[in-house]
């Protein structure tokens, strides 16, 4: 009921992009019913795995019940039993595949108490990068935004670099 009110609320306020994001699970969760532009998977771990299953594959399928037939799929790095189901699943339903790591390499620079500067390597282009988050998991979420919204780009959405290198740079934890 509560994702079906916010999609009414989307639709009244005539949002033209929204960031829906799965609730524990993927393929029984109540957001699937969306097709995306883009779908994004994190880091998977053995978290709810007492809902999703015991081991990191059967956790992975449920994670990676989101993925559309012909939707591009953006990955975290994943430890490799996870990402060979997730390629899968990819493969079966004829998805473009991209994981963080190997399609779109980074860099980490410096990093201080105020924030940290990073590249991507995006087709031979460094591309510099800075969040005020804090942490290396943050260096690598923030790859895996900076590639969905590559991929969502390819699919339509009007976004210059610089709005993206200024998004980064004003993201904050509050």
């Amino acid at each position: 009921l509560q994702t079906a009110l916010a999609f009414i609320y989307f639709s009244q306020q005539q949002v033209d992009y929204a960031v829906v994001e799965v609730g524990m699970g993927g393929r029984l969760d109540s957001t699937n019913v969306v097709t995306p532009m883009v779908s994004v998977i994190t880091s998977i771990s053995y978290d709810h795995s007492y809902v999703l299953g015991e081991t990191l594959p059967e956790i992975t399928g449920e994670k990676g019940g989101i993925i559309k037939s012909g939707v591009p799929v953006v990955s975290a790095p994943q430890r490799p039993e996870a990402l060979a189901v997730l390629e899968s699943l990819a493969h079966e339903k004829d998805c473009e595949f991209t994981l963080v790591g190997r399609e779109i390499e980074y860099i980490t620079g410096s990093h201080t108490l105020d924030g940290q500067s990073f590249q991507v390597n995006h087709f031979g282009k460094e591309i510099p990068l800075q969040t005020r988050l804090l942490g290396q998991h943050q260096v690598e979420n923030a790859v895996t935004a900076f590639a969905a919204l590559d991929a969502a780009r390819s699919a339509g959405l009007s976004l210059g670099q610089d709005a993206i290198q200024e998004g980064f740079r004003q993201v904050i934890w509050p």
